[in-house]
């Protein structure tokens, strides 16, 4: 999937279209590439983290999750990150999902991945017990999630 506006880069040109805010990427490394609205996105998104945390667990019960589907949701994830190097699971419309699988395209590694859903308020039973399982093994309930050598 294309970085979020990059389908604009033929009319605003293609630093712009891959870096809005002109923002510097502090994370170190090779890649040296600003994240546009990503980076003030993600600081704001610490806030709700609770409250996402509760969301995610009773969007599952609401919709009729019994314990042998969380138990085969974990299953399914274990089951797959033990045969990939690394997985990463995703939301469609997500820029955070979008900019994890343009990093991992960028370095060129190979990964498998999973998209849970468009996004979560649009998820049925399977994949809001498959994100609540991804929160229980891993503290975070907001997507993406990479797994690298199974961590």
């Amino acid at each position: 999937m294309p970085r979020p506006l990059t389908f604009l880069s033929p009319y605003i040109g293609n630093e712009v279209s891959r870096n809005p805010l002109g923002l510097k990427d502090n994370g170190g490394g090779d890649l040296v590439r600003g994240r546009g609205v990503l980076k003030p996105a993600g600081k704001a998104m610490q806030f709700l983290s609770l409250l996402f945390k509760l969301e995610n667990k009773l969007q599952a019960q609401v919709l009729g999750a019994e314990d042998a589907d969380y138990a085969k949701a974990r299953k399914d994830i274990e089951d797959r990150i033990a045969s990939n190097k690394i997985v990463a699971y995703t939301y469609g419309l997500s820029p955070f999902s979008s900019e994890t699988l343009a990093v991992l395209d960028e370095i060129g590694v190979d990964y498998e991945s999973v998209e849970v859903g468009l996004e979560w308020f649009l998820l049925g039973k399977e994949n809001s017990v498959l994100r609540a399982e991804l929160l229980e093994m891993t503290g975070q309930s907001s997507l993406p999630h990479v797994f690298i050598g199974g961590q």
